[in-house]
């Protein structure tokens, strides 16, 4: 079980919360998810549903390395709007994602198993136009 936060650290992790709340509403969070899905969705502007734009490193991490107190300390750092870090996703992989990233220790198999079954996969499923094989065509 983890460890209990005091009524200190509570307080903080509402505060960032709040912070990446509100730059997520901003119009410049806004032109950067949309250059990524321009970048990684081939049917761009035809988006399919449950694609999201995720940060490879993240956005809560960027803004403890930056000392970011504000959105508007936020909107002028250069670091955070970087299109590199942004990449595209489907729902379920995003969910997938973000959960690994919580985990403390990775072991060895896995990543290498990881890394195996990507090599495998090869197809772009970030287009809108995509038909998936029907049984017949298999």
């Amino acid at each position: 079980m983890g460890r209990r936060l005091t009524l200190e650290q509570r307080q903080e992790r509402r505060e960032l919360k709040r912070l990446i709340s509100k730059i997520r509403r901003t119009k410049r969070y806004a032109r950067w998810k949309d250059k990524i899905l321009h970048r990684d969705v081939k049917s761009y502007p035809d988006i399919p549903k449950g694609v999201q734009v995720h940060h490879r490193i993240e956005i809560s991490k960027l803004i403890k390395k930056f000392e970011i107190t504000s959105v508007r300390e936020a909107l002028d750092c250069l670091e955070l709007w970087k299109l590199p870090l942004g990449i595209c996703l489907k729902r379920g992989e995003h969910f997938i994602f973000t959960k690994l990233g919580r985990y403390k220790y990775l072991t060895k198999g896995f990543r290498e198993l990881l890394t195996e079954w990507l090599r495998r996969t090869y197809e772009d499923k970030l287009d809108a136009n995509h038909k998936r094989k029907s049984k017949k065509d298999r």
